[in-house]
């Protein structure tokens, strides 16, 4: 009889453990930066940056097309390859569809620029998706070659990178440009080294037309339900900073940047390691066997939970003490909305990881289902609490409709992980 593989397993918690070394580095200097930053940069500031970085993930996650989480699942090392290089080149044609837009100047593109205040900004965009999207698709082959240490080192550099440029231009009184400038040069330190640790020059070879037509067709749901499925779930993360901005002072989106950068340092450091390992044991374990899969998925559950409560206990016992000591009395009601938006750092905590069932099973189109009504419901409480009610009853009533659909997601990721 088999031995099931569970998340205790001795391999599977070293794995972790490696990432989580690199991830703790990353996290410990983007913690220590922050309260240096909130003394540079006003929550104006902060505000900013978010609405930036929210361009930018939505048009990382769509750039690869969705194939890169098909790397993992490739049967082959070359099949992998040839998934990464389309990944990668499905990148920069996003890269150049984008920046000729932008130098067309379309009229409501340079009005939402000039509402969100990153006219200035628009030239790094490309940049910021090319940088994204290429360490997007090589993060998961460096997991597929489990190179956790690179993948560590990387988070690591691109963490202090960041720290470093940002506290620096604020030293300098560059306010406006730090923190976005701090972003980009981080996210291509982090590109450059997993393309290092990758050895691309030994895979300079490009595929044949051929190869990668083949390998588009074989994983053509992550084009057709992936990309769009994950497109519409990064956008309804990122919606406050999209939507907010025309209702609110940017001074609120600067509130609630840092009440979710504190919230998602459990998920940076430790959800997205055990994610990580994850992906690839479940991978194994479905070949293996339903029960194996059904194992791995139930402990590293209980395991997830766990943490989860411990985590929310004490931010939402602390946050009006630890925000104002570090931050400074001028981000108070950044600690409000770090208590009202706990309950979907939590469940996100748990979900995050166990989503990767989603791509091991291939059921994709269940996803864009689930993130189609994901996007519809947090636009609509978004646009009406922008309408009609103040900032925390907003976030509030997007914190709830959050946290009710993502426990119904949670029901069937574990229904997927117990081979049903």
């Amino acid at each position: 009889m088999n031995k099931e593989p569970k998340i205790f397993s001795s391999s599977f918690i070293q794995d972790v453990f490696t990432l989580l070394l690199g991830n703790s580095g990353a996290q410990a200097i983007a913690f220590l930066s922050i309260p240096i930053l909130t003394h540079l940069y006003t929550p104006t500031h902060f505000g900013i940056l978010g609405t930036y970085t929210a361009i930018v993930l939505f048009f990382t996650i769509i750039s690869c097309g969705g194939y890169e989480q098909a790397i993992m699942l490739g049967k082959n090392d070359e099949e992998a390859l040839d998934l990464l290089r389309l990944s990668n080149l499905l990148t920069l044609g996003v890269v150049g569809l984008l920046s000729l837009i932008l130098l067309c100047n379309l009229s409501w593109i340079h009005h939402y620029l000039e509402v969100a205040e990153i006219t200035f900004f628009a030239c790094l965009i490309p940049l910021s998706i090319w940088a994204e999207g290429w360490s997007l698709a090589l993060k998961v082959w460096l997991n597929r070659l489990a190179k956790y240490k690179s993948i560590a080192t990387a988070r690591f550099l691109q963490a202090s990178t960041t720290a470093i440029v940002s506290i620096i231009l604020g030293w300098q009184g560059y306010l406006t440009e730090g923190l976005i400038m701090g972003l980009v040069a981080g996210q291509w330190i982090k590109m450059l080294w997993m393309l290092l640790a990758a050895k691309w020059w030994r895979h300079t070879v490009w595929s044949s037309f051929d190869a990668l037509k083949k390998v588009a067709q074989s994983y053509k749901d992550f084009f057709r339900f992936g990309i769009i499925g994950t497109g519409l779930n990064t956008m309804s993360h990122q919606l406050p900073f999209l939507i907010l901005p025309f209702y609110f002072d940017k001074s609120v989106l600067g509130f609630y940047n840092l009440a979710m950068k504190v919230l998602a340092l459990p998920q940076a450091l430790l959800g997205m390691s055990i994610g990580d390992v994850f992906f690839k044991r479940a991978t194994q374990a479905y070949q293996e066997s339903k029960m194996a899969l059904s194992q791995l998925t139930w402990s590293t559950f209980k395991y997830l939970v766990g943490l989860s409560l411990a985590f929310g206990l004490v931010v939402f016992l602390l946050a009006p003490y630890v925000f104002v000591y570090v931050f400074g009395e001028a981000w108070d009601t950044a600690a409000k909305y770090a208590q009202i938006l706990t309950p979907m750092a939590m469940v996100s905590f748990v979900v995050a990881p166990l989503s990767y069932l989603i791509d091991v099973r291939q059921k994709l189109k269940a996803q864009l289902w689930y993130n189609l009504l994901l996007f519809v419901s947090r636009f609509l409480v978004l646009y009406i609490g922008g309408m009609y009610l103040l900032a925390e009853p907003t976030m509030l009533a997007f914190v709830i409709i959050s946290v009710l659909a993502s426990i119904f997601y949670l029901v069937y990721l574990l229904r997927l992980g117990r081979g049903d």
